[in-house]
């Protein structure tokens, strides 16, 4: 299942930021294509990717991503 999962900024490591990341690496685990959405990406959002996490600034590509499962 392809998952969404939207925060304002991924600049820097916050509280809800750190969770966001925690879930969407337990959704890929289990097999899900999590997909993160924010409008300001930075170090978090490098880092998501790093970890083979897509990470979008424009949701109209969202409807582009094919599933990777």
């Amino acid at each position: 299942m392809r998952v969404l999962i939207t925060n304002h900024a991924l600049d820097w490591p916050s509280g809800p930021v750190t969770y966001m990341r925690e879930v969407a690496e337990g959704l890929k685990r289990r097999g899900h294509t999590p997909i993160i959405y924010s409008t300001h990406l930075g170090r978090v959002a490098q880092e998501l990717r790093s970890a083979a996490i897509d990470v979008v600034d424009d949701l109209r590509s969202v409807a582009d991503r094919k599933s990777t499962r």
